[in-house]
């Protein structure tokens, strides 16, 4: 015998109008409910370092360990979303978000297998879903920034044809593929 309270009614029949062909796979509909919708990645700074890179011109090797005429530099890589550019700003970073009920016995593999269109805003109740955990799932066309620094205070350790301290500043890398779940 089957009990349900008011809201993992509400819930069921939301789940309904999302994805009823998947919903009727599984035995107990009554549990299921899955979300899909576009989002953005708004903000996005990773930095790391000091890196050795072959950037310093030394056709002699007089630095003892170049390669193909170009010595290491110990340098500093950032990364951060084309889009935050406060000049001339790049393409933002869309994807979709997918939002499964911790209680769907299949929310553990994720939305990978997920093929819905977005939820319209609508639909969603947000006080049906109050209280409820889901496994989350996101995917983004990422367009990003790097940003290499010298940091390197040895003698002769510069970027090549540029004073100690230097940055190459590389724009608009992209799209890459991010996919998150938590």
């Amino acid at each position: 015998m089957k009990t349900r309270n008011r809201r993992r009614h509400r819930t069921n029949r939301l789940s309904h109008r999302l994805r009823r062909p998947q919903a009727e796979q599984l035995e107990d509909r009554s549990l299921l409910t899955t979300l899909v919708f576009d989002t953005e990645l708004v903000s996005l700074d990773l930095s790391g370092g000091p890196y050795p890179i072959p950037l310093a011109s030394d056709p002699g090797n007089a630095l003892g360990d170049s390669i193909d005429g170009y010595g290491f530099v110990d340098s500093l890589v950032t990364i951060t979303l084309s889009s935050q550019r406060s000049s001339a700003p790049g393409p933002s970073s869309l994807g979709q978000a997918c939002a499964v009920d911790q209680t769907d016995p299949a929310g553990q593999e994720g939305c990978l297998r997920s093929d819905l269109p977005p939820v319209p805003d609508d639909v969603v109740d947000p006080a049906a879903l109050d209280g409820q955990q889901f496994f989350v799932d996101s995917f983004f066309d990422v367009f990003f920034d790097i940003t290499v620094t010298d940091v390197d205070s040895r003698p002769g350790r510069d970027f090549a044809g540029q004073p100690d301290g230097a940055s190459v500043f590389l724009p608009d890398n992209g799209p890459a593929n991010m996919i998150t779940v938590y």
